[in-house]
């Protein structure tokens, strides 16, 4: 309203443009890079508010989830796929570069050849027997 009367019908597209940067800005970019770069002070304290309206919320969430199944069912997309809730390799593997600070190089190390144990072939592991040393019990 106050773009039109300041600019006529161009004040309308103005305010428009205007409100999408601060809204971009101030609820989605600015408020994302604080948590990034202080996560362990926003997370705590936001989770006095976000559990009492998850639970809050989890009817709406449900009902919300069950018309997208249904929606999607009468397109022919299947909905039975199962989420896991864990996490990828290239998921932990992240966690593990990312927490350089708080993980020892060696410790981070094992971590790492944990993840790629299964690229490993017994040729890599095993020791041929005609290499091994050993004495007789008897």
């Amino acid at each position: 309203i106050v773009g039109m009367r300041l600019y006529g019908d161009a004040g309308v597209a103005i305010a428009t443009g205007v409100l999408t940067f601060v809204v971009l800005v101030f609820a989605e970019v600015l408020p994302k890079t604080i948590a990034a770069l202080y996560p362990e002070k926003v997370a705590y304290p936001s989770s006095f508010l976000l559990a009492p309206l998850q639970i809050l919320m989890m009817p709406l969430v449900w009902l919300l989830n069950a018309i997208t199944r249904m929606l999607m069912r009468m397109m022919g997309i299947k909905t039975d796929i199962v989420v896991s809730g864990s996490l990828s390799k290239e998921e932990l593997r992240t966690i593990v570069h990312e927490s350089r600070s708080q993980i020892s190089r060696r410790n981070q190390d094992m971590l790492l050849s944990v993840l790629d144990l299964e690229k490993m072939t017994v040729d890599d592991i095993m020791v041929p027997r005609s290499e091994i040393i050993g004495i007789d019990i008897n």
